[in-house]
């Protein structure tokens, strides 16, 4: 930059030689008020044909130059303004204020300068150059002590602010840069305000702080910007902005928000290597080109909601701290998300991928939404750790593609260590889920429709259900198979009539294990037995006496232990043992030993009789079996 900004002062020293070394022989044609202290500087409306000479003049009033013309070369090099200078729709050739002092006010308002240099000059108060046009400006390393108004500025040859200060509002609103612009290295320490403006050339900003806010809404950037390693300490907001250059944020970092809405691309767009600690919209942007945010932290929300990737994006290796939403964006060229951690939501919903779908070796941690998302290219999830729950509600999926979760992670969380017997909760509703592959020992169903709001109906579960078993069975997941099932006849079985419920719960005891079954009830029927009274008397002993009598069964030692006290507890239960297992694993029944005078206890009996001979019968069926 410094070569060229010496081959662009070239003609201006030729210039200045050239009339300097005409002086020297003619001394006539040239003014000069050089080094004098002038009490009267009045030139309004005047007209300075040839080269004028106030370098190192001292101005003790104020100076007015309003709507003067400077045809040739002049020179106010080292001049002190001690009052107001005013130069206000003034026009000229080549003006030279380098180390110029202005200790008032200094209005360059609607000037036409073809060539004009401010280096090293010096300004009490910041100078009004709002609505002037320039060939060539050189501000290198001013200091502007307040608010600076450049605003409807025309730039035209080259403009250069290497190493200056902005003490106050850098104003640059609505204007237009016909030159490249050089800010770099450039401290600002107020806000700054380029909206509407026009970069027709390269616009540099390179390793720039700017501790304030930043506006370049509406602005139209032809050429290259650089903000490589530009620290951005409050908002900056690019709304509607055109790039039809490329952008390159290299190594930047937005402590504030960060506002790119409705913005458009129209070259390559590099954000690789960004920080960004504040919330940041990109929706609605279109990128025509491609784009690259790899290595890039998002620390804030992150919203690319209807934003459009006309060529490939590339998100690789990307750190999402916070919700990031993508929906209704559409990536026809493909989409790179390799290696990224989303550790709060993302949002895909809506999202339309018309080519290849990378998701490799992703972190996700909560919930991701793909919720009528459309996949026309192929999609991988290869070595990506799932989240807590998975919305593939409505989603479309082209004939030749799958989503694979098969090799999929569970047991690597993020920084609060999640386990690794987790599920992943997924919904298929409304989905084609011949097209999804996964293992569902690690997976879980939701039956929710997030549309509607609402939980499924059982017919819509037995839909999901029916597809996803189908699945399994095609592609010989037998363990799968096995476990969805269950979990199906579980919800089935959770729907049925309470008694419904009773009898499938016995019958499912009795198929498990039929002879601990058998004997479980067995042992329940003798407990009764000997806990239950009638008329003060154990069941057993009026069951023995008043309904059926066992033959051999001698009552006696029980009538005797009552009388003496001795044992009575274990000889009574030894004898309902008896009595109820006779009963119950008979065979033949004498009926001259049955009295039908007792009802209720008959019935009781037989209760006792047939439910024997029905377990009997299934334990020696299965002992055959």
């Amino acid at each position: 930059m410094k070569i060229q900004v010496f081959i662009l002062m070239i003609p201006s020293l030729i210039l200045f030689g050239t009339v300097n070394l005409f002086a020297q022989k003619t001394n006539q044609n040239i003014a000069s008020d050089s080094g004098k202290i002038l009490k009267s500087a009045n030139y309004q409306g005047d007209a300075f044909s040839e080269y004028h000479n106030f370098c190192a003049a001292t101005f003790d009033v104020p100076a007015n130059f309003n709507n003067t013309k400077f045809s040739n070369a002049t020179n106010f090099r080292k001049a002190k303004f001690l009052r107001a200078a005013t130069f206000d729709s003034s026009s000229g050739g080549l003006v030279d204020f380098n180390d110029a002092i202005f200790a008032g006010s200094a209005n360059f308002r609607k000037v036409k300068f073809s060539s004009v240099y401010f280096s090293n000059a010096k300004f009490a108060s910041s100078p009004n150059f709002n609505g002037s046009v320039f060939g060539s400006i050189y501000f290198k390393s001013i200091i502007f002590p307040s608010s600076i108004d450049f605003g409807y500025t025309t730039f035209s040859g080259s403009a250069d602010f290497t190493d200056s200060k902005f003490a106050g509002l850098a104003d640059f609103r609505s204007s237009i840069f016909n030159c490249s612009i050089n800010f770099r290295k450039t401290k600002f320490s107020g806000p700054i305000n380029f909206s509407n403006s026009k970069f027709k050339q390269s616009a540099d900003f390179t390793v720039v702080k700017l501790p304030s806010s930043v506006n370049f809404q509406n602005t139209t950037f032809y050429s290259t910007a650089n903000f490589v390693n530009v620290t951005f300490d409050s908002t900056a907001n690019f709304s509607h902005t055109k790039f039809e250059g490329a952008l390159n944020l290299h190594g930047s970092k937005f402590q504030s928000s960060l506002y790119f809405t409705g913005t458009q691309f129209y070259s390559s767009s590099i954000f690789n290597d960004v920080i960004f600690f504040r919330e940041t919209n990109f929706s609605q942007v279109k990128f025509h080109e491609p784009t690259i945010f790899s290595h890039t932290t998002f620390r804030g929300m992150i919203f690319f909601t209807g934003t459009q990737f006309d060529k490939s994006a590339d998100f690789k290796d990307v750190d999402f701290y916070d919700y990031a939403s993508f929906q209704n964006a559409t990536f026809p060229s493909g989409v790179d998300f390799s290696d990224d951690t989303f550790a709060k939501s993302a949002n895909f919903s809506n999202c339309q991928f018309d080519s290849l779908v990378n998701f490799t070796y992703v972190q996700f941690k909560c919930f991701v939404d793909f919720n009528r998302a459309d996949f026309k290219g192929s999609v991988s999830f290869k070595g990506s750790t799932m989240p807590d729950s998975l919305d593939f509600s409505y989603t479309t999926i082209s004939n030749n593609e799958i989503i694979d979760f098969s090799n999929a992670k569970f047991d690597q969380g993020f920084k609060n260590d999640i386990k690794s017997d987790r599920f992943c909760y997924i919904n298929l509703f409304k989905t084609d889920i011949s097209k999804f592959r996964l293992n569902y020992f690690r997976f879980r169903l939701i039956f929710y429709d997030n549309e509607a709001k609402k939980e499924l109906s059982s017919d819509e579960r037995k839909v999901i259900y029916d597809a996803l078993l189908k699945n399994f069975k095609d592609h010989g997941q037998t363990e799968d198979y096995a476990s969805l099932e269950s979990e199906y006849e579980s919800y089935n079985f959770m729907h049925l009539p309470k008694a419904v419920q009773t009898a499938k719960q016995i019958k499912d005891s009795y198929a498990s294990n039929p002879i601990l079954f058998t004997l479980t009830l067995l042992l329940i029927f003798i407990l009764i037995n000997y806990f239950k009274k009638f008329s003060g008397l154990p069941l057993y002993y009026v069951l023995s006496k008043e309904v059926y009598k066992i033959s051999n069964f001698d009552l006696e030692i029980l009538e005797e232990a009552v009388l003496m006290k001795r044992y009575f507890f274990i000889i009574r239960f030894f004898y309902s043992f008896i009595y109820t297992t006779i009963i119950f694993f008979s065979f033949n029944m004498k009926l001259d030993n049955l009295y039908f005078h007792r009802r209720w206890l008959l019935f009781w009996f037989f209760i006792i009789y047939i439910t024997g001979i029905i377990n009997l019968f299934f334990v020696v069926h299965l002992i055959f079996k």
